[in-house]
């Protein structure tokens, strides 16, 4: 290290100053003067300048060990007395490309010290919070998901306790900006770092967050616990692109978190919490509830092969978003694992249900939703509640997640009821053929007793004719023998013929007409 040093004045009034050390690319000096007092204490007013590859080297300087800041450099205008109070205010500078200005300030009484100030920064980092608030060495990589390196807190307590409020126009995460105006306050105590009132604006809405990070001394595991809201923050802005493509909406929630581990991997495999979530406007893309009217418009279903149904099925849930107005569910965290169990979706046309795992450790996704319409009618009777289950799967991790639409369910369930109403069909049509078989034997069952009614009524008109007739007879019997009877000549009475008969042709007559009178007639 070079350091250089210029004094120009007396000491009991005052010294002109000019100080730098050097060491590489890194300086830090002071130009400005020195006042000694009768007490000893030495006061001073000047400009401070600095280059440092890591800003955290201050905080150690006024005793915030374990706190690391970006590198930094600029100048500001440094008044202090003695060690009981420091202030740098015009503070301008940049660090890497950004650009920061603000205002430091540090009393002591006794043995405590106290740091305050505001900062105001173009762009903050979500990798430089993370280096300020685990240290370093926490973000070394390992696995393919979290960083394994130590967090780094401080090998004992420091002597200073601080709060200081930033501002910054835009955070950026993995090189992009992801979000707008952002503020927070980073506060520490003797064991303690903790990111306080983070607000990060997020189209019309906005991301909150509270986190703790103990503690500060020799033991290797750190404790992380804090809270997390979101309000009308647009999923696209906080999900990851390939999950932002496939659904939609504001997003609404809050999460309660804690763990302890060496690590961030070791944080995140044991991490417990809780909370809850909506999604208004929600959006899902390629689960169109069209597919049902799709389906119940197929003719001839038993003629058609299952894989080309799939196909089709396919294609008419690719023809537009499954929408509903709000999602809502609440999930649990334990053991590194959220779970989002229970979760019932009313949308346009048809509903959603089913769970969803995620493992923190991987950001491992499983889980699986099924699809059943809403307010469908289907005049014909092939889609019903028990015939239209879509399955969708969900496996791979939340960065790369594997989607499945599992169609074979409701294949078989609508090929095995197109049976039943095949089916159903033929027993009308049985059913159909012996009603009327039915009617006609009924009619003809009719038809002979109404032969026989007609004979019966025949026969008793007969007999009642006949009946009549011998009541006639009987009658006019009766009459006959109730009047008396009648004397006649007697055959027996007539006398004997006299002499022998006369048996010849009668004896001519006289014919008044003719040729003559008193002729023979033959």
């Amino acid at each position: 290290m070079l350091v250089s040093l210029s004094l120009q004045g007396t000491p009991n009034n005052s010294l002109d100053s000019n100080i730098t050390a050097s060491l590489g690319d890194e300086s830090i000096s002071y130009a400005g003067n020195l006042v000694s007092l009768d007490n000893g204490e030495i006061q001073g007013t000047g400009r401070l300048d600095i280059a440092l590859d890591n800003a955290g080297g201050l905080a150690r300087i006024v005793g915030a060990r374990g706190l690391t800041l970006p590198m930094a450099e600029g100048s500001a205008q440094l008044h202090f007395e003695g060690e009981r109070l420091a202030r740098l205010s015009e503070i301008s500078g940049t660090s890497g490309e950004t650009d920061f200005s603000g205002a430091l300030s540090l009393s002591r009484t006794g043995s405590t010290a106290a740091v305050s100030g505001e900062i105001a920064v173009d762009l903050v980092s979500v990798e430089g919070l993370a280096v300020t608030l685990f240290g370093p060495a926490a973000l070394v990589g390992g696995s393919d998901s979290w960083p394994e390196g130590p967090i780094t807190l401080g090998d004992q307590a420091r002597q200073t306790r601080g709060t200081v409020s930033v501002t910054a126009g835009a955070l950026a995460a993995g090189g992009e900006e992801r979000l707008g105006r952002t503020s927070f306050e980073l506060s520490w105590d003797e064991t303690r770092t903790r990111l306080a009132r983070f607000e990060a604006v997020a189209d019309l809405g906005t991301l909150g967050l509270d986190m703790t990070i103990c503690c500060a001394g020799p033991l290797v595991d750190k404790t992380v616990s804090g809270r997390m809201t979101v309000a009308a923050v647009p999923s696209d802005m906080v999900a990851p692109p390939a999950v932002a493509h496939m659904l939609g909406g504001l997003l609404d929630g809050g999460v309660r978190f804690e763990a302890t581990g060496a690590s961030l991997a070791e944080l995140m495999s044991v991490m417990a919490g809780e909370g809850n979530v909506t999604l208004s406007g929600l959006a899902v893309q390629q689960l169109s509830p069209e597919v049902y009217a799709t389906v119940a418009g197929l003719e001839n279903v038993l003629e058609m092969e299952p894989d080309a149904m799939s196909t089709i099925m396919g294609l008419a849930l690719g023809q537009g978003p499954f929408t509903a107005p709000q999602a809502t569910g609440a999930f649990s965290i334990a053991g590194g694992v959220v779970r989002l169990a229970n979760v019932i979706v009313n949308g346009e046309g048809a509903g959603l249900a089913g769970d969803l795992n995620l493992t923190l450790a991987d950001l491992g996704l499983n889980g699986s939703f099924v699809m059943t319409p809403r307010d469908f009618a289907d005049s014909s009777g092939l889609v019903g509640p028990d015939t239209s289950r879509i399955i969708t799967r969900l496996a791979g991790t939340l960065l790369a997640p594997v989607v499945t639409l599992d169609l074979g369910e409701m294949v078989a369930a609508v090929l095995v009821r197109a049976n039943e109403m095949e089916v159903e069909r033929l027993e009308v049509l049985r059913a159909e053929d012996a009603e009327r078989q039915r009617a006609a034997a009924e009619e003809r069952n009719r038809l002979i007793e109404e032969q026989r009614r007609r004979a019966a009524e025949e026969a008793a008109r007969l007999a009642a004719e006949e009946a009549a007739r011998q009541a006639a007879e009987e009658e006019a019997r009766r009459l006959e023998q109730q009047q008396p009877p009648q004397t006649r000549p007697s055959i027996e009475t007539l006398p004997p013929p006299q002499g022998p008969l006369d048996l010849g042709l009668p004896p001519p007559v006289n014919r008044p007409l003719g040729s003559g009178v008193n002729q023979p007639l033959f």
